[in-house]
């Protein structure tokens, strides 16, 4: 009687995996199996349905102070870093992994986020946005909120101490100290979506799903970049050379070394979402949800693992 219980309670628990379990490789399949087995991490759990009430805090900020924002740039255009590929995903079911070079694993199986962000500058910090719209830092073991009451849709950090965010109606917000206190870009409204870069190229915005533009932080100044292929979707990733990787409405992909003129390196590539820091190496998900990268500029684009599948890719060199 008790190996047919044991029998049923696996049977149960192997179906309630399958999803998940295609999205990984056989040699992760223990950590599916440990998932909600952490109720001391369960705060990572963000059921609750944002309203804009939630956002009144952010609303309330006063704007960014220009001279400690360049002091923090300052600091970070001297910052060269010396790290190997970091690179993390969201799940199909919002699941948290890092890529080890071979396969997709669970850092903390507790864990469900949005989205996730490694720092452009790879400094070895990564940033999330929970399933409630709270800010989220991984120290190494647990995801922690450095404050309660941020509340952002999107998220794209430089380092680990700066990050640029869009919160409630568009508007967008900075960090210079690790997320513990934000400042307001009072002239910014309705972005959709962020990349930061370096101190020269520190932002690109989309306001409105419209073109992308160059925001100039010292002089708050909007800079229309590249041309009619990038509109749409969540499609760009900032380099730290100035340049941008972009996707257009029909997915194609294009890069720039430069922020001004377009290329596609490989016509027939096909990506909904791309990710990277530099012009040479980036990841990307297609249209159904398969993970890729290149490593020769866009040239070519391969499957590093056949069995992943992501909804969502941030990697940084």
């Amino acid at each position: 009687m008790k190996k047919l219980v044991l029998i049923i309670f696996v049977t149960i628990g192997l179906l309630a995996c399958k999803e998940e379990e295609s999205i990984i490789t056989e040699n992760d399949a223990l950590n599916i199996l440990q998932d909600n087995k952490t109720p001391q991490e369960s705060k990572i759990f963000d059921s609750d349905i944002i309203t804009e009430a939630q956002f009144d805090y952010m609303y309330s900020l006063p704007s960014y102070n220009i001279e400690e924002l360049k002091r923090e740039l300052e600091k970070l255009s001297h910052v060269a870093s010396l790290r190997s590929g970091n690179v993390w995903g969201i799940g199909l079911s919002n699941h948290v992994y890092k890529w080890n070079g071979t396969y997709w694993y669970q850092p903390n199986t507790a864990a469900r986020l949005k989205f996730v962000e490694v720092s452009k500058l790879n400094d070895g910090s990564v940033w999330g946005i929970g399933l409630n719209n709270h800010v989220y830092r991984w120290n190494g073991q647990h995801w922690y909120q450095p404050n309660t009451a941020a509340r952002l849709y999107f998220i794209s950090p430089q380092s680990s101490m700066v990050a640029f965010g869009i919160g409630g109606e568009g508007k967008l917000f900075i960090t210079t100290n690790g997320g513990i206190n934000w400042l307001r870009f009072t002239n910014v409204e309705r972005a959709t979506w962020i990349s930061s870069g370096d101190f020269l190229h520190p932002l690109t915005i989309k306001i409105d799903d419209d073109k992308l533009s160059q925001f100039n932080v010292f002089t708050s100044v909007f800079d229309a970049i590249i041309t009619p292929y990038t509109y749409g979707r969540r499609h760009s990733s900032m380099t730290v050379e100035g340049g941008l990787w972009s996707i257009d409405w029909h997915y194609r992909v294009y890069k720039s070394l430069d922020g001004v003129s377009l290329l596609q390196p490989n016509p027939a590539a096909r990506l909904r979402q791309i990710s990277s820091n530099n012009s040479d190496i980036a990841w990307g998900i297609d249209l159904e949800n398969k993970v890729y990268k290149t490593e020769n500029s866009g040239e070519w684009w391969f499957q590093p693992n056949s069995a992943a599948r992501l909804q969502y890719v941030s990697a940084a060199w």
